[in-house]
Protein backbone atom coordinates (compact mmCIF):
# COMPACT_ATOMS: atom_id res chain seq x y z
CA UNK A 1 0.00 0.00 0.00
CA UNK A 2 2.83 2.06 0.46
CA UNK A 3 4.23 2.36 -2.55
CA UNK A 4 0.99 2.82 -4.37
CA UNK A 5 0.62 6.51 -1.68
CA UNK A 6 4.23 7.36 -3.31
CA UNK A 7 3.24 6.77 -6.66
CA UNK A 8 0.29 9.10 -6.27
CA UNK A 9 2.02 11.96 -4.21
CA UNK A 10 5.68 12.41 -4.94
CA UNK A 11 7.15 14.19 -2.19
CA UNK A 12 9.90 15.73 -4.09
CA UNK A 13 7.12 17.38 -5.93
CA UNK A 14 5.37 18.60 -3.38
CA UNK A 15 8.24 20.35 -1.35
CA UNK A 16 8.74 22.12 -4.87
CA UNK A 17 5.31 23.25 -4.88
CA UNK A 18 4.96 24.24 -1.23
CA UNK A 19 7.97 26.01 -1.58
CA UNK A 20 6.59 28.13 -4.54
CA UNK A 21 3.58 28.81 -2.39
CA UNK A 22 5.17 30.05 0.37
CA UNK A 23 7.45 32.56 -1.76
CA UNK A 24 4.54 34.04 -3.67
CA UNK A 25 2.33 34.16 -0.22
CA UNK A 26 5.78 36.11 1.38
CA UNK A 27 5.80 38.28 -1.45
CA UNK A 28 1.75 38.73 -2.09
CA UNK A 29 1.50 39.58 1.80
CA UNK A 30 3.22 42.25 1.96
CA UNK A 31 1.75 44.17 -1.39
CA UNK A 32 -1.66 43.41 0.22
CA UNK A 33 -0.51 45.40 2.78
CA UNK A 34 0.48 48.63 1.02
CA UNK A 35 -2.20 48.75 -1.67
CA UNK A 36 -5.03 47.94 0.80
CA UNK A 37 -6.65 51.18 -0.24
CA UNK A 38 -6.25 50.57 -3.62
CA UNK A 39 -9.51 52.00 -5.85
CA UNK A 40 -10.02 52.05 -9.47
CA UNK A 41 -9.73 55.92 -10.12
CA UNK A 42 -10.85 57.21 -13.57
CA UNK A 43 -9.25 60.01 -15.81
CA UNK A 44 -10.82 63.02 -15.92
CA UNK A 45 -12.10 62.23 -19.60
CA UNK A 46 -13.27 59.39 -18.62
CA UNK A 47 -15.44 60.41 -15.59
CA UNK A 48 -16.99 63.01 -17.34
CA UNK A 49 -18.12 60.22 -19.76
CA UNK A 50 -19.31 57.88 -17.53
CA UNK A 51 -21.23 60.80 -15.71
CA UNK A 52 -22.80 61.81 -18.84
CA UNK A 53 -23.64 57.64 -20.13
CA UNK A 54 -24.59 57.46 -16.11
CA UNK A 55 -27.50 60.70 -16.44
CA UNK A 56 -28.27 59.38 -19.97
CA UNK A 57 -29.79 56.66 -18.28
CA UNK A 58 -31.59 58.32 -15.44
CA UNK A 59 -35.30 57.65 -15.03
CA UNK A 60 -36.18 59.00 -11.83
CA UNK A 61 -36.16 62.38 -10.78
CA UNK A 62 -36.47 64.22 -7.49
CA UNK A 63 -35.93 66.80 -4.98
CA UNK A 64 -34.52 64.93 -1.66
CA UNK A 65 -33.13 66.28 1.90
CA UNK A 66 -30.50 64.98 3.92
CA UNK A 67 -31.86 63.78 6.66
CA UNK A 68 -28.75 62.85 8.58
CA UNK A 69 -25.28 60.94 8.46
CA UNK A 70 -25.10 57.74 10.45
CA UNK A 71 -21.98 55.38 11.26
CA UNK A 72 -21.19 51.79 12.82
CA UNK A 73 -20.40 52.59 16.79
CA UNK A 74 -16.74 51.23 16.76
CA UNK A 75 -16.15 53.45 13.63
CA UNK A 76 -13.38 55.28 15.94
CA UNK A 77 -11.90 51.82 16.23
CA UNK A 78 -11.64 50.84 13.43
CA UNK A 79 -10.35 54.60 12.04
CA UNK A 80 -7.64 54.05 13.93
CA UNK A 81 -6.84 51.19 12.82
CA UNK A 82 -6.55 52.85 9.21
CA UNK A 83 -9.53 51.05 8.06
CA UNK A 84 -13.09 52.07 6.88
CA UNK A 85 -16.30 51.96 8.33
CA UNK A 86 -19.93 52.01 7.20
CA UNK A 87 -21.45 54.80 6.94
CA UNK A 88 -25.11 55.82 5.85
CA UNK A 89 -26.74 58.91 4.25
CA UNK A 90 -30.45 59.16 5.05
CA UNK A 91 -32.54 61.15 2.62
CA UNK A 92 -36.51 62.19 2.13
CA UNK A 93 -38.16 62.69 -0.99
CA UNK A 94 -39.75 66.31 -1.08
CA UNK A 95 -40.55 65.74 -4.74
CA UNK A 96 -41.16 63.71 -7.83
CA UNK A 97 -40.11 64.77 -11.18
CA UNK A 98 -40.02 61.89 -13.23
CA UNK A 99 -40.29 58.27 -12.27
CA UNK A 100 -41.93 54.69 -13.81
CA UNK A 101 -45.34 54.08 -13.46
CA UNK A 102 -44.62 50.76 -12.45
CA UNK A 103 -42.23 52.14 -9.29
CA UNK A 104 -43.56 52.46 -5.93
CA UNK A 105 -41.89 55.57 -5.42
CA UNK A 106 -43.89 58.28 -3.28
CA UNK A 107 -43.53 61.50 -1.78
CA UNK A 108 -41.85 61.36 2.08
CA UNK A 109 -40.44 57.75 1.16
CA UNK A 110 -36.57 57.58 3.04
CA UNK A 111 -33.69 57.08 0.57
CA UNK A 112 -30.34 55.27 2.30
CA UNK A 113 -27.36 55.18 0.84
CA UNK A 114 -24.62 53.26 2.42
CA UNK A 115 -20.90 54.23 1.74
CA UNK A 116 -17.25 53.19 3.24
CA UNK A 117 -16.16 56.54 5.47
CA UNK A 118 -13.94 57.54 8.05
CA UNK A 119 -14.69 58.47 11.22
CA UNK A 120 -16.11 62.21 10.20
CA UNK A 121 -18.65 60.80 8.07
CA UNK A 122 -16.45 61.45 4.75
CA UNK A 123 -16.64 58.66 1.82
CA UNK A 124 -13.25 56.81 2.58
CA UNK A 125 -13.29 55.52 -1.30
CA UNK A 126 -10.63 56.66 -3.70
CA UNK A 127 -12.13 55.46 -7.05
CA UNK A 128 -14.21 57.42 -9.33
CA UNK A 129 -18.10 58.19 -8.65
CA UNK A 130 -20.81 59.60 -10.62
CA UNK A 131 -23.15 62.86 -9.95
CA UNK A 132 -26.33 61.38 -8.82
CA UNK A 133 -27.58 64.12 -6.92
CA UNK A 134 -27.00 68.67 -7.36
CA UNK A 135 -26.86 70.76 -4.49
CA UNK A 136 -29.89 73.52 -4.68
CA UNK A 137 -29.91 76.73 -3.76
CA UNK A 138 -32.79 76.16 -1.23
CA UNK A 139 -31.36 73.80 0.81
CA UNK A 140 -32.47 70.52 -1.25
CA UNK A 141 -30.70 68.28 -3.57
CA UNK A 142 -32.06 67.16 -6.96
CA UNK A 143 -31.61 63.20 -7.37
CA UNK A 144 -30.91 61.60 -10.65
CA UNK A 145 -31.02 57.65 -10.72
CA UNK A 146 -31.64 54.84 -13.08
CA UNK A 147 -34.58 52.71 -11.95
CA UNK A 148 -32.45 49.79 -11.23
CA UNK A 149 -30.23 51.38 -8.81
CA UNK A 150 -33.15 51.21 -6.07
CA UNK A 151 -34.42 48.69 -3.99
CA UNK A 152 -36.88 48.38 -1.79
CA UNK A 153 -36.14 47.50 1.55
CA UNK A 154 -39.59 48.07 3.16
CA UNK A 155 -42.88 49.87 2.74
CA UNK A 156 -41.39 53.43 2.77
CA UNK A 157 -37.75 52.62 2.73
CA UNK A 158 -35.42 52.60 -0.18
CA UNK A 159 -31.81 51.25 -0.48
CA UNK A 160 -29.70 53.28 -2.72
CA UNK A 161 -27.59 50.18 -4.55
CA UNK A 162 -23.93 51.61 -3.94
CA UNK A 163 -22.06 47.90 -4.54
CA UNK A 164 -19.61 49.44 -6.16
CA UNK A 165 -19.16 52.92 -4.19
CA UNK A 166 -20.31 54.66 -7.42
CA UNK A 167 -22.18 56.69 -5.20
CA UNK A 168 -20.79 59.27 -2.59
CA UNK A 169 -23.08 60.99 0.01
CA UNK A 170 -23.90 64.33 -0.92
CA UNK A 171 -25.12 67.71 1.68
CA UNK A 172 -26.57 70.44 1.01
CA UNK A 173 -25.09 73.74 0.43
CA UNK A 174 -25.09 75.85 3.83
CA UNK A 175 -26.25 79.16 4.07
CA UNK A 176 -24.39 81.76 2.97
CA UNK A 177 -22.36 79.27 1.09
CA UNK A 178 -21.83 78.70 -3.04
CA UNK A 179 -21.19 76.14 -5.36
CA UNK A 180 -17.75 76.98 -6.26
CA UNK A 181 -15.93 77.76 -2.48
CA UNK A 182 -17.71 74.36 -0.85
CA UNK A 183 -15.23 71.55 -0.60
CA UNK A 184 -16.46 67.91 -2.81
CA UNK A 185 -17.68 65.51 -0.22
Amino acid sequence: MAPLIHEIINTREAGVVWKYFTKCFTMALPLALVCFNAGAALLPDDARKMDEAFLKSADIEAAISLVKLDSEILCGIKSALRTACQCAAVYEIIEIFKKPTALGLKVKDVLILDYPCDNKKNMQWPGSTVSWAIPQKDGLLFMRLPFGYLKPRSRQRWIIDNQGNIFSPVKPVAHGETFKNREPH
